[in-house]
């Protein structure tokens, strides 16, 4: 059948790309038996091994590398990913600002390091380090996005719309972005512009649950109940164990019936 041959084709596919991370790290492990004493090499291992999810090897090659050349920014910034990877924010944070200091081009340093920030709820640190990766590769909505998402967190509205717009601009089927932008215009009391927001968002996406809660929420601002009604039962199908959506549901039928 179809099915069968789609899922045969998913798992030869998954196969495949196994496979070759399995010959990249081959490939580097024999490169480096014969130059061992290139820290370069080294380091290409290890993001072969990280490629392969081979974190522990990764980082024993790393170490490797930054005995040989301890100015090889690339090295710094591989074991930033890692410590990023195992949730280590600050050692994240370290190793990706020593690179950063060693001169590195590379775009995702900075923004790695600006989302190590935001893991830690500290968005004014995240910034000027979303902004760097934003300049230098301005093409990548998701920078864009987590740029304006930590300009939202500290209410700094204007400047998160630019980035939501942006990303749009860049990635048009971005539903977050557009119910962040909803989210904006509830904050600032434009409620017509907000719904407005939610509804484009959900044209998008129609299962993303906090996107009917938004337009619930709006329409039992507005006294719309029964289209309040509507949207939570539609977050319940998504999500039937979200407790604040039944509490909203039940407080919005006894408005019903009244």
């Amino acid at each position: 059948s179809f099915l069968f041959l789609f899922l045969s084709l998913c798992f030869l596919l998954t196969v495949n790309r196994s496979l070759d991370y399995r010959t990249e790290v081959l490939l580097w492990k024999d490169t480096a038996e014969k130059s061992p004493d290139k820290g370069l090499v080294l380091n290409n291992l290890a993001t072969a091994y990280m490629g392969a999810k081979m974190l522990g090897e990764a980082e024993r090659e790393l170490a490797a590398a930054l005995r040989l050349n301890p100015n090889q920014s690339d090295s710094y910034a591989n074991l930033g990913h890692i410590y990023f990877q195992r949730k280590k924010w600050t050692q994240a944070i370290k190793n990706f600002s020593l690179a950063i200091a060693l001169g590195t081009d590379k775009p995702d340093t900075y923004y790695f390091s600006g989302l190590a920030w935001i893991r830690q709820k500290a968005y004014l640190k995240a910034i000027p380090f979303l902004q760097q990766a934003v300049s230098m590769r301005p093409d990548k909505a998701h920078y864009h996005f987590d740029l304006g998402d930590a300009y939202r967190h500290i209410k700094f509205f204007d400047e998160a719309l630019i980035e939501f717009r942006q990303t749009l601009q860049i990635q048009p089927e971005h539903p977050q972005a557009q119910n962040n932008i909803g989210f904006i215009f509830w904050n600032l009391k434009a409620y017509e512009k907000s719904e407005i927001e939610f509804k484009k968002a959900l044209s998008i996406n129609y299962k993303l649950p906090e996107i009917h809660y938004n337009l619930a929420v709006i329409y039992l601002k507005k006294n719309h109940i029964a289209d309040a009604v509507f949207h939570l039962k539609q977050v319940l199908k998504l999500q039937p164990e979200n407790t604040t959506a039944k509490n909203l549901l039940d407080y919005a039928l006894r408005k019903v019936r009244k």
